[in-house]
């Protein structure tokens, strides 16, 4: 460099040395293939192996072309020495197809240059995925020819393993291993297995079925209640041993609920009987038991008899009467009456007689119900008779009646008026009367409306109504009755004497004084009664006027 001032001069020339230090470089296109869950282990190079020297590598976490999140992120990861693996993430690929993760690294140099991101981009093989193991877990010594297997893939070979106690039959890396028990496994033996993708050389987890081979199955005792009713129903076990099946044997009228091939099983009994409950516990081949069994008795219930009781009961009696049809000796019998919502017994049991009982004095209330349990005094068997009786009280409110009165021997007594009679049922008339204060009535025959009409009368009469409330239903007929007031009708039985001295006089002359024969009387007893006199005259004997003088 020649400097130059600014008249022109120039003065003498200098070097000046500047340093470029390089980028860092990574070769491009680099890829790799793993397994699923096997580290990647994946060396990033620079296009001039370890130049420059101190490189480091960064990146985030990987892009997964099946959306997934895996992977983990790289700062500052130093490049050397050569070898070295950069990229170590494991990653989960149960896709059944190959996936990618891209990892985009920027290099930098030790002077802090920085290089071109590159994508590096690794394939993943899908990780094979072995299914459950198939096949029976319990086997008796002697036992040939089992099999165990899995589903079968493409592309795959099994390799299978067996304990101490099995021989194989045949294995040929299939899906399948054939095997015989020949004897007793140590505790906890399992066979096993795993594939290995014969394309991609991908291995999957190994995957285990415990199994037992025993002398034979040691038998257990049923167990379960000894004594039952009719209708319960009760459960029965034995111990469950994984791989076995159960065949049980009831004794007659037992119901059983499925499933019925597992160590346990629920019964409901449905007749009177004692039985054995048995079960039969079979494994594979030869290997089976016989269970101690279990002798049941199973009681019989209460025998059912019928409540009954009369339609209704009348109001102001003691209640209704329950009629129970027969009853069993050695069965007590308790009444409940119940509300609808809480349910207390009625009186005493009963012990049963052999014939019918009765419970007095059951009365009606709201909602009020009764029914009859019987229990077996011997064997505790409960049983509801049939029949629910709900009292009904037949109300009946005779009404009232009136017009009492004194009428002349021989009249009509004035119509009587009324109040109707009311009550539960459908109401009906009846009229009464008596002529000898109540010594004896007589029913007055047509008279059936709630008003009479009552005919003219010679003598005192007593009225009155008897009322009556009809109860029916499918029970039979309720008939409850009440009378009315009474009507007393008073006859005046009334004679009003004689008068006398007929006599023939002339024309002019004035007769002599007529006589009186009896005075007036009445059968009325009456202290208070009194009689007036009017007398009359006639000139033709048909008609008569009053005469002024009394």
């Amino acid at each position: 460099m020649v400097p130059v001032s600014a008249d022109g001069c120039t003065g003498a020339s200098q070097n000046v040395v500047v340093t470029i230090n390089p980028e860092p470089v990574i070769r491009p296109g680099q890829t790799a293939n793993v397994c699923a869950n096997e580290p990647i282990n994946f060396e990033i190079l620079l296009s001039t192996p370890n130049i420059p020297a101190g490189t480091t590598f960064s990146w985030n976490a990987p892009v997964m072309s099946d959306g997934s999140v895996q992977g983990t992120a790289g700062v500052n990861v130093p490049a050397d020495p050569a070898g070295s693996h950069h990229i170590t993430d494991a990653i989960v690929n149960r896709t059944g197809s190959n996936i990618t993760a891209t990892y985009s690294v920027t290099p930098t140099s030790a002077n802090g240059c920085v290089g071109e991101t590159v994508d590096i981009v690794i394939t993943i093989y899908p990780e094979p995925i072995t299914s459950e193991i198939t096949g029976e877990p319990l086997l008796c010594i002697g036992t040939n020819d089992v099999i165990y297997s899995v589903e079968s893939h493409y592309n795959t070979e099994y390799i299978w393993g067996i304990p101490e106690g099995f021989t194989v039959r045949s294995n040929n890396n299939v899906d399948y291993i054939l095997v015989n028990a020949t004897s007793v496994t140590p505790p906890h033996s399992s066979i096993w297995v795993y594939e290995r993708n014969t394309v991609t050389g991908c291995v999957g987890d190994t995957v285990f079925l415990p199994v037992e081979i025993v002398q034979s199955i040691e038998a257990g005792q049923v167990d379960g209640p000894a004594t039952l009713c009719v209708g319960e129903s009760a459960t029965f076990t034995v111990p469950y041993r994984d791989g076995s099946t159960y065949t049980w044997t009831l004794p007659s009228g037992a119901i059983p609920q499925m499933p019925i091939n597992t160590n346990t099983i629920t019964v409901t009994f449905t007749i009177p009987v004692t039985g054995s409950v048995s079960v039969i516990e079979s494994g594979v081949g030869s290997c089976s038991t016989v269970h101690n069994p279990l002798t049941v008795t199973v009681n019989a219930l209460p025998t059912v008899y019928s409540l009954s009781a009369p339609p209704a009961y009348c109001e102001g009696v003691n209640g209704l009467t329950i009629t129970l049809s027969s009853s069993e000796i050695g069965v007590s019998y308790q009444m409940i009456a119940s509300d609808g919502t809480t349910s207390t017994n009625f009186g005493a049991p009963q012990t049963g007689t052999g014939s019918a009982l009765t419970w007095n004095n059951c009365v009606a209330g709201p909602s009020l119900s009764y029914t009859v349990v019987a229990t077996n005094l011997t064997t505790g068997c409960i049983n509801t008779m049939d029949g629910v009786i709900v009292p009904i009280v037949n109300e009946i409110d005779g009404g009232d009646i009136d017009a009492v009165q004194s009428i002349c021997i021989g009249s009509t007594p004035q119509p009587f008026t009324s109040v109707a009679a009311t009550g539960s049922g459908n109401i009906t008339y009846q009229w009464y009367s008596s002529n000898d204060n109540f010594a004896t009535s007589h029913q007055i025959a047509g008279a059936t409306s709630e008003i009479y009409a009552p005919v003219s009368l010679t003598q005192d009469t007593y009225f009155w109504r008897m009322a009556y409330s009809t109860v029916m239903n499918y029970v039979g007929t309720s008939v409850c009755e009440a009378s009315s007031d009474t009507i007393y009708i008073n006859v005046i039985n009334f004679d009003a004497g004689a008068i006398g001295n007929e006599q023939t006089i002339c024309p002019g002359t004035i007769p002599a004084p007529f006589i009186s024969v009896n005075d007036a009387s009445s059968t009325e007893d009456d202290p208070n009664l009194d009689y007036v006199y009017q007398w009359q005259i006639s000139f033709d004997g048909i008609s008569f006027i009053d005469l002024n003088t009394p």
